[in-house]
């Protein structure tokens, strides 16, 4: 029988969480906002508690977590994502992999703990994805793909075959990468861009054909 699941966070992304958990038959008892009791984008029957009341009242054996905290920059040793997964799982705490029903995975796909396959998600034969990865809703991995850690392809992302991406990529909404492209760790991909070569890490990509540029502000 699968435990429980407490969402961590409690705005638009942890919603599509909730709705992904419910659709595959999960129990969602609780989500976590800094302001206990802040109802923010979860249904009126979940409980929202902080963080500190999660450690205080579960036990890690009792419940599972889910990672409903967005993202749009690429992921690092200091963004949320990473934080979070590190400070729970050092608690003893277990993180959900969750796959929407209406997502389609190839059975010789390997998906790495925590990862989150939304609705219409597509995940092709010999695709790897690394540790909590997310593929958003539509978002498409085409065969042979190697997908690091962390990384997020937002809705309608596109990867042609044999597409390797780094840890901490993220690929905006309806981006599209062509085949056998390499890119490095914690890159970034404008939404609508389209990726013809490959890239080193960190770098930020946008247009058609994508080319990189420098962002505005500095992102952690």
């Amino acid at each position: 029988m699968s435990s429980p699941v407490i969402i961590i966070g409690n705005g638009g992304h942890a919603s599509v969480v909730c709705s992904a958990l419910r659709a595959s038959g999960r129990k969602v008892l609780a989500a976590t906002d800094v302001v206990s009791g802040r109802q923010g984008r979860m249904p009126s029957d979940i409980r929202v508690i902080s963080d500190e009341q999660l450690l205080d009242e579960y036990r890690s054996e009792d419940v599972e977590l889910a990672l409903g905290v967005g993202s749009i920059w690429p992921n690092t040793s200091t963004s949320p994502w990473q934080r979070i997964t590190n400070r729970f799982e050092s608690c003893g705490f277990r993180f959900v992999t969750i796959i929407h029903p209406f997502a389609w995975v190839s059975p010789d796909s390997k998906i790495g703990k925590g990862c989150q396959l939304h609705a219409g998600a597509i995940v092709q034969p010999g695709v790897t994805l690394g540790e909590f990865t997310v593929l958003n809703t539509r978002a498409s991995i085409d065969h042979d793909c190697n997908i690091g850690a962390y990384c997020h392809l937002s809705p309608g992302a596109t990867l042609s075959g044999d597409v390797t991406l780094g840890d901490g990529c993220h690929l905006g909404t309806g981006c599209s990468v062509v085949q056998g492209i390499e890119l490095g760790q914690g890159c970034f991909v404008a939404a609508g861009a389209t990726v013809v070569t490959s890239h080193p890490d960190h770098q930020y990509l946008k247009g058609t054909p994508a080319r990189s540029f420098s962002p505005s502000i500095q992102r952690t």
